[in-house]
């Protein structure tokens, strides 16, 4: 355990012989360095949460109380400010029950990103590491959102580390997954499962949602058989804070890549006001996707397209 864990003080003071004085909070940005730093040593003390914006309120921990952190995993192909708005509204109005302290965002591999587009010739495939610093310089996303940039195959063992560190010092932390409502409507709904999560987050803030009243007739006939009945619970935030901004998805903003000419596309009629940290992305995409009016911006039937964007 580190000097500065916020716990060293407690246990060099004798552990549970002085658990009077046990800290009833407790920067989650010591639990997360401490896990990360076993995926990557070099960067044990990279910063976690951005304290660069005005009215910076660094997630703690709670004893006594539930402390929920949101995962938000998705192809962030590119991120758009649909994506920061959805992530602002739950964080801010998730509900005081659940206690959101934090939000994960989790852009998905590489290679999952390619299976997704099936058997799409040449497709817009933004690199890990652009989405990841996309994510992280945008002043749209919260401080309290901390962007994972190790690959998929390590979460699973990075999150056990942290939720173990967590609980081993009195503390109570659950994690659910946060999407929007093109991954839960009438038609289908998003399974957590992958990310080892039994409780989802759904918010109409980026786009209507099919399953709320007055969108149109939800009572459908349907005849089948259902298989066992998993254990899964939804939570909805409705958007109450006004007229929505013109729905945007990152299909959109590939077909934009696409189409747009080089002087529009870092302007309104292309990305600017729509993407994430625009300019860096124009500047990517003119640098290195020379042929981006041949390639594809979305996925065409044929292998599994079975990995979900968000």
């Amino acid at each position: 355990m580190s000097a500065d864990h916020p716990f060293a003080a407690y246990h060099r003071a004798g552990g549970t012989a002085r658990a009077e004085v046990a800290i009833a909070t407790a920067p989650l940005t010591h639990y997360i360095q401490e896990a990360y730093h076993e995926l990557d040593p070099a960067d044990e003390e990279a910063p976690i949460f951005r304290d660069d914006l005005e009215h910076t309120v660094e997630p703690l921990l709670r004893r006594g109380f539930r402390n929920t952190i949101i995962l938000a995993a998705g192809g962030y192909n590119p991120p758009h400010y649909g994506h920061a708005e959805l992530l602002t509204h739950v964080l801010h109005h998730g509900g005081e029950d659940l206690n959101i302290i934090a939000a994960i965002m989790i852009p998905i591999d590489d290679t999952n990103l390619k299976r997704k587009f099936g058997i799409a010739e040449n497709p817009i495939i933004l690199p890990k590491s652009l989405r990841v610093s996309l994510c992280r310089n945008s002043p749209l996303i919260p401080n309290n959102v901390w962007v994972y940039d190790q690959p998929e195959t390590e979460w699973h063992a990075f999150r056990s580390r942290l939720e173990a560190s967590i609980t081993s010092s009195g503390f109570t932390v659950n994690f659910m997954t946060v999407v929007g409502p093109d991954h839960i409507s009438i038609a289908s709904v998003h399974s957590p499962a992958r990310w080892s999560c039994s409780e989802t987050i759904v918010s109409d803030a980026c786009r209507p949602a099919d399953f709320v009243a007055g969108h149109h007739k939800n009572l459908e006939t349907r005849c089948g058989t259902v298989k066992g009945v998993p254990e899964l619970t939804i939570r909805f935030v409705p958007w109450t804070e006004g007229q929505r901004k013109p729905n945007v998805s990152s299909t959109d903003m590939r077909k934009l890549i696409v189409s747009c000419d080089a002087t529009e596309l870092g302007s309104t009629k292309g990305l600017a006001g729509k993407a994430l940290c625009h300019e860096e992305l124009v500047q990517w995409i003119l640098r290195e996707l020379p042929e981006r009016a041949k390639m594809s911006a979305v996925p065409v039937k044929g292998e599994s397209t079975a990995v979900h964007e968000w």
